[in-house]
């Protein structure tokens, strides 16, 4: 077991995780829409654009992002930004966030796991994941999950000093790029090894054939799996049996697509490289753009309305009435100017 400090007790709505990005160059903007996906704006003055944002965060009012470049925190709903004050950590690559009622975990590339207590004001390293790199984090009511780039799995619950080692059943090495809780399950994406779903109260965790996803998704009992390449899954078993994606529109699409440019008609092995759920939404970020799901993953609508053109999205925030999308924005395109 590995020491740590008391756990908060509550999680927010949004879940962020890194995915991969390869083949994508240019600048990174981050755009904010207050009507469900449908349009957006640009809300990331004082954000670095030449430093990629890997995940977002929110804590009461103040809005998190972690970047290549460091831990950025917003006090006005993304009007600004400014960068977070951690002493000698300042540059240091966030890959991942999650936040309770009363805490902020930030997961770093090969420098551990930092905490805050005060809204992101100030920051703590935990020693226990000293020198590691924690490349996703899930954090909820009662328990807290953090996954390692050696295929580690972490949890502490709500009042438990120490971290306790999952990784019973695990390959290794591997990377674990993305965890959700469906149920009672605890659901881990590895990088090239798989989907792997573990009973809370069972030792161990099992392998799920049918998907090899790298982002993943949670939404009233329903499992969506994103995958790199190969489009959206959802599972509404728990893992036992998948069906792929749809476009909602128009009633020509063809089974099992993500949308194409142009048609809106989903590509069956569009990579897709990061999801977060919440809200009634699941949001996806796709080679190609973004996609918005209103009915739990079955069937997605793409975004467009403010958004560059041809840009995915590689982080997502969901708040009460907000979505946040960061997009990278790939070479060539032109991402909308920040409005005033």
């Amino acid at each position: 077991m590995i020491a740590r400090g008391n756990l908060p007790t509550m999680a927010l709505l949004a879940a962020t995780v890194l995915a991969p990005l390869t083949g994508a160059t240019g600048t990174s903007a981050l755009f904010q829409s207050t009507d469900r996906g449908r349009s957006w704006h640009r809300a990331d003055a004082g954000l670095p654009p030449g430093a990629r944002i890997n995940a977002l965060g929110s804590i009461q009012n103040v809005l998190l992002a972690g970047s290549d470049a460091g831990l950025y925190v917003s006090l006005n709903q993304a009007t600004d930004w400014s960068p977070a004050r951690i002493d000698s950590l300042a540059q240091e690559r966030v890959l991942s966030l999650a936040t309770t009622r009363t805490t902020v975990f930030a997961g770093t590339d090969g420098s551990g796991l930092l905490r805050s207590v005060d809204q992101g004001a100030t920051w703590n390293r935990d020693a226990a994941f000293r020198g590691r790199t924690v490349r996703c984090l899930l954090a909820l009511d009662d328990r807290t999950y953090a996954g390692t780039d050696t295929g580690e799995v972490f949890v502490a619950g709500h009042g438990e000093p120490e971290w306790t080692a999952w990784s019973e059943g695990l390959p290794v090495p591997a990377q674990v790029f993305a965890l959700v809780r469906v149920c009672d399950r605890v659901c881990a994406a590895l990088y090239a090894r798989g989907l792997f779903i573990r009973h809370e109260s069972a030792p161990g965790w099992n392998v799920a054939t049918g998907v090899s996803p790298l982002a993943l998704a949670g939404i009233e009992g329903v499992l969506v799996a994103g995958h790199n390449p190969g489009g959206l899954y959802w599972s509404e078993d728990l893992g036992g049996s998948w069906l792929k994606a749809r476009e909602s529109a128009p009633p020509s699409w063809l089974a099992g697509s993500l949308v194409s440019e142009g048609s809106g008609e989903l590509q069956s092995s569009a990579p897709v490289w990061a999801l977060a759920a919440g809200e009634d939404l699941v949001v996806a970020g796709v080679a190609n753009g973004i996609y918005i799901s209103y009915d739990q993953g079955r069937t997605w609508e793409r975004a467009r309305t403010g958004l560059p053109a041809n840009s995915p999205g590689v982080a997502f925030l969901i708040t009460e009435g907000r979505v946040f999308a960061a997009v990278a924005v790939t070479a060539g395109e032109a991402a909308p100017g920040v409005e005033d």
